[in-house]
């Protein structure tokens, strides 16, 4: 009667899942992210708008792999016992991987934009100089400092925040896919006002009105 009231509903996912690799040696780092995988799935019919990518644990286990690249099958699981895992689209996936690696770099702060109109800032005080920067060799070899980005657009008065670091290049490019210990930074600054004024709405007035058939 049950299955009959809520038939159980084949098909493949519409959602992507991403998948982890685990059992990571600490001396070997994956350069991803990787693949994501389709799933051919089947499930009570009432349950599939409740599913999402979130669903499902996608993993490949790196434990045996050294520098280099693989081809590793991708096990699927669902949280809900009632789902059954038909097919894996694709059932293998490639990971590259590199030496891990830790390097100490300085600090920096990046004022973004200024505060409005009247205001000034002093320089941002932080205490944090240098951070360590985790990762695959060849990604880490590229990091030369941990940037904060600071907005100070709407800044009034003093600002005491925590603001997340990036790793960036030399030339100022972001690197993703290394890690930051720490990663944020606590930064103070002073903002002074000096001229008084007030933001105004402009609210134009029309009058008359177009010739006839405008």
């Amino acid at each position: 009667i049950s299955t009959e009231q809520n038939p159980p509903r084949n098909g493949v996912f519409p959602m992507r899942v991403p998948v982890r690799a685990v059992n990571q040696a600490p001396d070997v780092e994956v350069l991803g992210p990787l693949e994501t995988v389709l799933l051919r799935i089947t499930a009570p019919s009432d349950l599939w708008d409740d599913l999402s990518d979130r669903s499902f644990r996608a993993i490949v286990d790196v434990s045996d792999e050294k520098e280099g690249e693989a081809t590793l099958p991708v096990q699927v699981e669902a949280n809900d016992g009632r789902v059954r895992i038909v097919d894996v689209i694709p059932r293998d996936v490639t990971v590259q991987f590199d030496a891990a690696k830790s390097v100490s770099v300085p600090v920096k702060v990046n004022v973004v934009r200024t505060p409005p109109l009247g205001y000034s800032y002093d320089e941002p005080k932080y205490t944090l100089t240098r951070v360590t920067v985790h990762g695959p060799e060849r990604l880490v070899n590229l990091v030369d400092t941990a940037v904060a980005d600071i907005d100070l657009n709407d800044a009034r008065t003093n600002v005491r925040q925590s603001y997340r670091l990036t790793a960036r290049t030399l030339r100022g490019n972001d690197i993703t896919g290394v890690r930051i210990d720490p990663g944020d930074l606590t930064a103070e600054v002073a903002i002074t006002r000096h001229i008084d004024y007030l933001s105004l709405v402009v609210v134009p007035e029309v009058r008359g009105s177009p010739p006839a058939g405008y």
